[in-house]
C-alpha cells in the first residue's frame, strides 16, 4: 500500500481537541478478571475516528494494573488516564518457527501470542502505554515490516530511560535485531539490569495500514493507546507521593535532560551493567546512580578505559 510521509464497541475510546484521541482498556467490558480469559483474534479493545485497537491473535488475557513505582496516572498533554486499568496476555509472541521476533535479521512479526493490533484510520503518531520492562525486546511492525520507535519510561533502576530504535531509509524500516532497551541505553551487549515502570512506545502510523506491537520474551502489559496528528504531545506520569514526571516533552527533547535539574551531586552509587554494587568505577562500562541536592536521582553511564 502507498503511504504519505508525515514529518468501542462502546468499550473505552475517547476524543480530545486538536486531532488527538485515545483508546483505553476497559477490563470489565472485555470480561477480564484476575484469572486468564480466552480472547479471540480481532477482539475489539476500543475504536475512534483515528485508530482501532484490537487483539491480534488468540490468547488468554487477564486484568492487570500498569501503574508502577507509585505512578498511577499517565498524562497526554491535559488528558489524564488511569493506569490501574490494563490487560496482559498469557503467551510470549513467537514467529512461525518459534523464534523471538526481535532477534531475527531482519526482525519478523509474531504469528501468535500476546500481540496488539492497531489499524490506523489517519496519518499521525501512536503512543502505546503500559508497564514496560528494560530487559525485554519490543517490536513494532507495519504491514509485516519492523519499524523504528521511541520508548520512554520511568523505572526502578535507571530512574528515567529514553531510547530510540532507529530504522533505515524514508520509512524507518528496521533490518537488524532489536536489543533490550537497557542494552541500547548503556551500549553494553551483556547488560542484565532489570527494571520496570510506566511508559510509552511511540511510532508513526499511516492511514489504512496495520501495526502489530508486542514485547518479546514476555507478555506486554498495556493500558491503551493515544493518537496525535503531529506527534508533539507531552507525556507525563503522576502519583500522589512522587508527584509528576515528564517522560516526553512536546518539543521532542530527551526526557532525561528535561527532568534532571542542575543541582549538586551529593551521593553516588556505582554498579556494574549486571546491577552488582561496587565500591568504585571499574574498567569498562559502569552505571553511576547519582542523588542530587534537590532530591532528584539520575543514572549515568561511565566508561573507564
Amino acid at each position: 500500500m502507498k503511504k504519505n510521509l508525515l514529518f468501542v464497541a462502546a468499550l473505552a475510546a475517547g476524543m480530545c481537541a486538536n486531532a488527538q484521541s485515545y483508546v483505553q482498556v476497559d477490563p470489565e467490558g472485555l470480561g477480564l478478571s484476575g484469572d486468564a480469559v480466552a480472547l479471540t483474534a480481532g477482539t475489539l479493545i476500543g475504536e475512534n475516528d483515528d485508530i482501532k485497537l484490537s487483539i491480534a491473535f488468540d490468547d488468554s488475557y487477564k486484568s492487570t494494573s500498569v501503574a508502577a513505582n507509585d505512578y498511577t496516572t499517565i498524562v497526554f498533554d491535559a488528558t489524564e488516564l488511569d493506569a490501574s486499568k490494563g490487560a496482559q496476555g498469557s503467551n510470549n509472541p513467537k514467529t512461525a518457527d518459534g523464534s523471538n521476533p526481535a532477534t531475527l535479521t531482519p526482525p519478523q512479526p509474531a504469528t501468535g501470542g500476546a500481540v496488539l493490533q492497531i489499524d490506523a484510520k489517519a496519518d499521525g503518531y501512536v503512543y502505546v502505554y503500559g508497564k514496560l520492562s528494560t530487559n525485554k525486546n519490543y517490536t513494532v511492525f507495519e504491514e509485516g515490516t519492523a519499524i523504528g520507535y521511541r520508548l520512554a519510561m520511568q523505572d526502578n533502576t535507571f530512574n528515567l530511560l529514553d531510547i530510540t530504535v532507529a530504522g533505515e531509509g524514508e520509512f524507518n524500516y528496521v533490518q537488524n535485531p532489536i536489543p533490550w532497551p537497557e542494552v541500547i541505553f548503556t551500549g553494553d551487549e551483556a547488560s542484565a539490569v532489570k527494571g520496570s515502570g510506566l511508559g510509552v512506545i511511540k511510532f508513526p502510523v499511516f492511514k489504512d495500514l496495520k501495526y502489530l506491537v508486542n514485547a518479546c520474551g514476555s507478555k506486554i502489559s498495556f493500558g491503551g493507546a493515544y493518537f496525535d496528528k503531529e506527534g508533539d504531545v507531552q507525556v507525563s506520569i503522576k502519583g500522589e507521593v512522587p508527584g509528576e514526571k515528564v517522560l516526553l516533552t512536546a518539543d521532542g527533547s530527551s526526557n532525561i535532560a528535561s527532568n534532571v535539574a542542575e543541582a549538586e551531586v551529593v551521593a553516588s552509587q556505582y554498579y556494574t551493567v549486571a546491577g552488582q554494587a561496587i565500591s568504585a568505577p571499574a574498567k569498562g562500562i559502569n552505571l553511576v546512580k547519582q542523588t542530587l541536592a534537590d532530591g532528584t536521582v539520575k543514572v549515568v553511564k561511565v566508561i573507564v578505559k
